[in-house]
């Protein structure tokens, strides 16, 4: 069965591929689906995805191997700690 969760999460995965290598600046949005929307102004790719994962409460990490970007486990440790720097997009372990 399909959470909430999941399905945003799957296209992130998805796209963050592609988004990361074509482009350098997103639009984010802000609102209550159906109800409300606000387009913020374009920013960097890293600022962009972070405002996006945090309201997915999702944290993001680039393999060290393969370079692909990985969805963390809900609650951990790679998660808690990127939640606590306020870091959702993580580009690099040493960040």
């Amino acid at each position: 069965m399909l959470t909430d969760i999941s399905i945003p999460s799957l296209f992130v995965l998805y796209f963050t591929i592609y988004i990361y290598y074509r482009y350098d600046r997103v639009i984010t949005f802000e609102g209550e689906p159906g109800v409300e929307c606000n387009a913020l102004t374009p920013v960097g790719l890293e600022t962009g995805f972070n405002r996006f994962l945090t309201q997915l409460r999702v944290t993001l990490r680039r393999d060290p191997t393969n370079f692909r970007p990985r969805i963390n486990k809900k609650n951990s440790a790679l998660d808690r700690k990127q939640k606590a720097a306020d870091q959702y997009f993580l580009l690099t372990e040493d960040e």
